[in-house]
């Protein structure tokens, strides 16, 4: 038996406990936004699922955004654009047969002028990430994720969030 706040370990992963109380929960956290775009409900499902255990409100649609692809992402992008809150996308790497997260990334790149709410960007993928961070598009994310998305990485995508909201980032494009 688990006590609350903890989960069980992958093989050579440690175990760490997470705060699933709402007094423990981050401020930055209950304002998020996350757009989840994947073409597998298992892997949208299981990504909000863990950002509800970090603290963003999985219950509440206009704060976790479910899309198929990458055109469907890019919509809820620019719905969300009369928010004030912090935005994460998550975005699938391949999305057959609508865009994949790398086009994704590129077209907001394009926009990123015109964007009132600038968001975190996040490639999700199955594939070895540092393989990925050597493609030519890398510069258009902010942070690389293994899928299947668990619970310490997406603490650890909040944490990285959350640090880049406040050194002021979102004004910029790419990390100095």
């Amino acid at each position: 038996i688990l006590a609350q706040g903890t989960h069980l370990a992958r093989p050579g992963s440690v175990n760490r406990e997470f705060p699933r109380t709402p007094t423990a929960m981050s401020e930055f956290a209950a304002k998020c936004v996350l757009i989840v775009a994947d073409d597998e409900m298992a892997n949208r499902m299981v990504a909000t699922g863990n950002f509800g255990l970090v603290g963003l409100d999985e219950d509440d649609e206009e704060k976790m955004i479910e899309a198929e692809d990458g055109d469907e992402a890019l919509e809820a992008l620019d719905n969300a654009q009369d928010s004030e809150d912090p935005i994460i996308m998550l975005l699938d790497l391949h999305m057959p047969p609508g865009k994949g997260g790398d086009g994704a990334a590129i077209a907001v790149q394009e926009k990123w002028d015109e964007y009132k709410r600038k968001p975190f960007l996040v490639c999700c993928s199955a594939e070895v990430l540092e393989d990925l961070k050597a493609k030519p598009w890398a510069d258009n994310f902010h942070y690389f994720a293994k899928k299947p998305l668990m619970q310490d990485v997406a603490q650890e995508i909040h944490d990285e969030c959350q640090k880049w909201f406040e050194a002021g980032k979102p004004a910029k494009w790419k990390y100095e």
